[in-house]
């Protein structure tokens, strides 16, 4: 049986464009996101607490030029992870059925399980290290713009621990589909659909893995404080309702309403703010964004071993020629 450094040649000769496209475009954007970082941060060491014309290093509009850079490559981190795993993942067993060798390697192998395990293995491993260095950079790049902020759940899912386990997710995806369509194009096109869905719907699963916080707010001016860009970074909001003196919750048309006849009521004078109803943010603090980051990642574990599962079940059920 080969060993381990055979099937590493084997996966390095039989998509050796695909291992050197994702580890060129890794090396890119990791170098480009790290490039800014170090930039940013030498500028605000040479700022050193004073200012840049009218603004002051205490500020990330200081770095405000970068500004339209960081978010291209913010963009391209987004999509980096599900581009590297459909790229490495769907050819991996689509090609072998379209090219007809299916019939020639699964038995070479001795066992169809243990070749797609094989397979998979190296490009995995492949997947995960080259997306951990832009993942590492643009969490280093977000970092530096934001220098004196935790920047917590800002950018979720583009940088950090959450994009390398979107990118093993998605290699999963990648060779399940190519194992039940056996075609590459239209794999990969399935896959990009299915890639879309999957970076929303993880999006809005965040509120999932741990419960939500409640901030209420009375007045305009804690309203305005509430949502101060650079007080509340790091925070995800999830949900805001109205809540009346006794406890019931309200929706913003009759909190309007109520609102709106208090101030008429009042005439000049100002309302009691009391008997009003009561704005309540329900959000994530920053603070548990690891939390969210290491639950999310077990569910992504979970996720991949169980599309491989599904992909060898396809493989060893399917005809090789």
């Amino acid at each position: 049986m080969a060993g381990p450094m055979a099937w590493l040649r084997l996966a390095w000769r039989l998509q050796r464009w695909e291992i050197a496209f994702v580890t060129l475009a890794c090396l890119a954007l990791g170098a480009a996101a790290a490039y800014l970082a170090v930039e940013m941060r030498s500028l605000l060491a040479h700022c050193n607490g004073g200012s840049i014309g009218t603004i002051p290093c205490s500020s990330s509009f200081v770095f405000q030029d970068r500004g339209g850079t960081v978010g291209l490559l913010i963009m391209l981190s987004g999509v980096l992870p599900f581009a590297v795993g459909l790229v490495l993942g769907v050819p991996i067993v689509a090609r072998e059925l379209e090219h007809r060798t299916a019939h020639l390697a699964w038995p070479l192998a001795g066992s169809r399980l243990r070749w797609l395990a094989w397979r998979m293995a190296p490009t995995l491993i492949v997947a995960v290290v080259a997306v951990t260095l832009p993942a590492i950079a643009v969490d280093q790049m977000l970092r530096a713009r934001w220098p004196h902020d935790d920047v917590g759940f800002l950018e979720y899912g583009m940088h950090g621990v959450p994009l390398v386990m979107r990118a093993a997710l998605a290699l999963g995806m990648g060779v399940a589909l190519g194992a039940v369509i056996g075609r590459l194009l239209p794999a990969l096109l399935v896959g990009a659909g299915l890639s879309v869905a999957l970076a929303v719907g993880l999006n809005l699963a965040v509120p999932v893995w741990v419960l939500p916080g409640e901030l209420a707010t009375t007045t305009e001016a804690e309203l305005e404080s509430s949502f101060d860009v650079n007080a509340r970074l790091g925070v995800r909001p999830v949900s805001s309702e109205y809540r009346l003196p006794d406890g019931t919750l309200i929706s913003d048309g009759v909190a309007d309403q109520i609102i709106t006849a208090a101030y008429e009521a009042a005439g000049a004078e100002e309302p009691d703010r009391s008997a009003l109803p009561q704005l309540v943010i329900h959000e994530i603090p920053a603070t548990r964004y690891a939390d969210v980051a290491l639950r999310e990642s077990v569910a992504l574990a979970a996720g991949t071993l169980l599309l491989a599962g599904g992909a060898g079940l396809v493989v060893r059920r399917r005809r090789a020629g």
